[in-house]
């Protein structure tokens, strides 16, 4: 996490950065953060579809069925061929409207 943060310290608009410390915090636990990160990148990069991945999963832990689905949405029209996509979208095909 230290070194993603002096990272984004020294490169604080680099996706590429800013990826790399979601990936760290939600590693760590820490999923506000990761998904304030994975959605600064997919705004940045929006034809980046792992971000969508990431955003969705974190979504549906949330409960948040619906930004999920959306963003899911997104992943699946931009990396259609990743199993972690089609296994989200089987998994939200049973989640209900307000939550898994």
């Amino acid at each position: 996490m230290r070194l993603a943060d002096r990272c984004m310290a020294q490169f604080p608009d680099d996706p590429n950065f800013r990826w790399w410390r979601g990936m760290a915090r939600e590693a760590a636990g820490m999923a506000a953060g990761a998904l304030s990160d994975f959605e600064a990148v997919a705004e940045a990069t929006p034809q980046f579809g792992y971000a969508f991945k990431r955003i969705a999963r974190l979504r549906l832990a949330d409960g948040d069925v619906a930004a999920a689905r959306q963003s899911l949405a997104r992943a699946q029209a931009l990396i259609p061929e990743d199993p972690e996509v089609a296994a989200l979208a089987s998994t939200l095909s049973g989640a209900g409207a307000t939550g898994p």
